[in-house]
């Protein structure tokens, strides 16, 4: 049996979260999350911080699409940078495996807003973008990784707003309401990211998806 943690940490201290990490799972590693930290720690904001030549900022209700970058995504940046540069000084340069969590696509576009506060999922040019700069961001970090750690980077995929996203989503208004998403394009736009496990946490697993993972289904329920 292989274990491995989910990604998220209690705590702020990135350093003792490290700690604790490669004494639970040993060659499993896998970069924490600590979403107690503050605002751009949390799943949305850490995944929308590797997203290229696309910039998130908080609105009143989520983290909302900007033409620029503001000073979140620029503050999310540097705590990525010096996250993992933290993480190479306690790990080393040499790991065997080590495994990396994105929020995908479809609870992406489910929790970004656009400028009119709809949800970035309505707009087929806008979740087309985000999902592309998605997959060009999560490349571009996982060359970092293997530049600063030289090992095998295994990919988690976090879809916990899957089940929501096939089912239809409720709009600004109940007037509004986002139409659900077809089984088969919800899938086939997972499978582009080629992702060695996928985690519906907070869902049950939903075996139609599965197929495009390499390896597993995860469900933290189980």
């Amino acid at each position: 049996m292989t274990a491995f943690g989910l990604g998220p940490v209690p705590g702020t201290d990135i350093a003792l979260a490290a700690d604790i990490i490669a004494g639970e799972t040993g060659d499993n590693l896998h970069l924490p999350q600590l979403p107690t930290r503050g605002l751009g720690s949390d799943a949305i904001g850490r995944t929308a911080g590797l997203l290229e030549a696309v910039s998130v900022d908080r609105g009143p209700r989520s983290w909302r699409l900007t033409d620029r970058p503001q000073l979140a995504s620029r503050a999310m940046w540097d705590r990525m940078d010096r996250d993992l540069d933290i993480l190479q000084e306690l790990w080393g340069d040499d790991l065997d495996n080590l495994k990396v969590q994105v929020i995908g696509p479809w609870t992406l576009a489910a929790s970004l807003e656009l400028s009119n506060g709809h949800r970035a999922i309505t707009d087929s040019g806008a979740l087309r973008d985000l999902t592309a700069a998605l997959h060009a961001g999560l490349d571009e970090h996982i060359r970092d990784l293997k530049n600063r750690f030289h090992c095998d980077i295994a990919v988690q995929i976090d879809e916990p707003l899957y089940g929501d996203v096939l089912a239809g989503l409720k709009g600004t208004t109940d007037f509004d309401p986002v139409r659900p998403v077809p089984s088969e394009v919800a899938a086939d736009a997972i499978e582009q990211f080629d992702a060695d496990l996928l985690n519906f946490t907070g869902q049950h697993p939903n075996w139609e998806a599965a197929r495009v993972a390499k390896t597993a289904v995860i469900d933290a329920n189980l």
